[in-house]
């Protein structure tokens, strides 16, 4: 008895391998209504991750080939076949749900619920598949079975990839290159694999140290070196990330981290620092950034007005920042005007010098991103698939640094828990010997109280 999955619209925008890896080839039926066809073919046409997505889905639809159609009173099932893939596409004549009274994704929604309940009858084991909890807590009220594809919030409880060891004086002084099986068997502790970033702490005293786990052996943090840059990393949270960074040893760097807590413009920073740096072969920096913004209509790409140029321009804020501020206090120090056309003229100046690109990341496919320093922002507004098609791009003797933070998702297709963002940091709590994961937390705001308030009681309320 094969089962059938009834998904809805969120479910198939967020990943083609939803449907691949639901239908576990071939032994389940996936069914799709008229309603989420209808919604994916408006969305094909949209700038960013759900127009891409939208257009794979109505792609793999093509593909596929008509194996029979079969006519009801108010319904019709045509099922289609894309290899081992077989999909019931459903579409109902007449609904009692009206626009009446209510907004349009509100009734699109009741809608594919009422032809859920008609196919609830006619399949013999229906689950209805959501990641939209308003949606699945009213398809539950009509009394169907649902299930969502997100990973349980247990999962992501633990988020901290640091740990603090209390050690003696004399302890200490022999930490640098020791062995983590030795550390662990002289003081009777066991570190988890993900936790990389250790902070020894002297008994009977304040004096701290930072270190990394690299190839399984502990590297003490020289701190001076790592403030010797455009921006000096100001707590210790900082000074790990730039680290890792810095560091040959890791590919790529991963953070969640709260608004002004430093994690773009440090990022940049440690970015120029691996450009000058001589023994390195990095030849640019590459600023990639999915352009969403919020849930507003207006904030989409696809509504501004303006070339491609105008329409991304506003995205790449956090980074003409960051180097306005490399700018400021460069000008300062050299006791140049500080004056807007001076800072301008820097600014300029770092993004030739430094060949500081902004690729869309719809003109991603086929490229290469060699050589390069590549920092993914917002990568919480990333699906699966987008953040698979820049890191598909990535050769070896780049750098890639994912950053974002999972309690501002701005996509209405993704959420804290299935975004792109999310799934890496769950790889990263596990043993990856291709490549090296160094992740690392700052929950520390530095930009203000202001915002280090806000953070917290918006978050909070979410």
């Amino acid at each position: 008895m094969k089962k059938a999955y009834l998904l809805d619209t969120s479910v198939v925008i967020d990943s083609i391998e939803n449907i691949k890896n639901l239908s576990e080839d071939g032994k389940n039926i996936i069914v799709i209504t008229d309603i989420v066809l209808n919604e994916t073919d408006h969305l094909k046409n949209s700038f960013g991750t759900v127009g891409y997505m939208a257009r794979r889905f109505n792609n793999f639809l093509q593909d596929a080939e008509v194996l029979n159609i079969e006519k009801f009173e108010h319904h019709t099932i045509t099922r289609v076949k894309n290899k081992n893939i077989e999909i019931d596409l459903i579409s109902q004549e007449i609904y009692k749900e009206n626009f009446s009274n209510n907004y349009q994704s509100v009734v699109n929604d009741r809608r594919i619920i009422e032809t859920a309940l008609w196919a609830d009858k006619f399949y013999d084991e229906l689950l209805v598949v959501s990641n939209d909890v308003a949606f699945r807590t009213f398809a539950i009220a009509k009394g169907l079975k649902t299930d969502s594809l997100k990973v349980v919030e247990s999962d992501l409880l633990d988020l901290n990839f640091a740990m603090d060891i209390a050690v003696d004086y004399d302890y200490a002084q022999k930490l640098n290159y020791l062995d983590v099986e030795t550390l662990e068997k002289e003081l009777k502790i066991n570190i988890p694999k993900h936790c990389i970033n250790l902070v020894f702490k002297q008994k009977m005293s304040d004096h701290f140290i930072l270190a990394n786990i690299i190839n399984n052996k502990i590297e003490i943090l020289d701190e001076n070196k790592l403030r010797d840059c455009k921006l000096p990393p100001k707590n210790k949270e900082q000074l790990f990330y730039a680290n890792l960074i810095k560091n040959p040893a890791i590919d790529i760097v991963i953070s969640s981290s709260p608004s002004g807590s430093g994690k773009t413009a440090v990022a940049m920073a440690m970015a120029i620092k691996l450009i000058d740096d001589p023994n390195r072969d990095f030849q640019k920096i590459v600023y990639i950034r999915n352009p969403i913004d919020s849930v507003d209509k207006d904030a989409y790409i696809g509504f501004k007005k303006g070339d491609m140029e105008d329409k991304m321009g506003g995205f790449f804020t956090p980074i003409y920042d960051a180097l306005e501020s490399f700018a400021i206090a460069e000008l300062k120090k050299s006791k140049k005007e500080l004056n807007n056309d001076n800072i301008t003229l820097k600014v300029e100046e770092y993004i030739k010098r430094y060949n500081i690109t902004f690729p869309y990341i719809g003109n991603l496919r086929g490229s290469n991103l060699s050589n390069s320093v590549i920092i993914i922002d917002e990568a919480q507004n990333f699906s699966l698939s987008s953040m698979q098609l820049v890191l598909t791009r990535v050769t070896d003797g780049s750098k890639v640094v994912v950053i974002g933070d999972i309690n501002q998702v701005d996509s209405i297709y993704l959420s804290k828990l299935n975004n792109a963002l999310t799934f890496l940091l769950n790889e990263a709590k596990k043993e990856n010997c291709e490549v090296r994961i160094g992740a690392i937390t700052m929950p520390k705001s530095i930009r203000g109280k202001i915002c280090a308030w806000s953070e917290e009681v918006f978050s909070r309320h979410k």
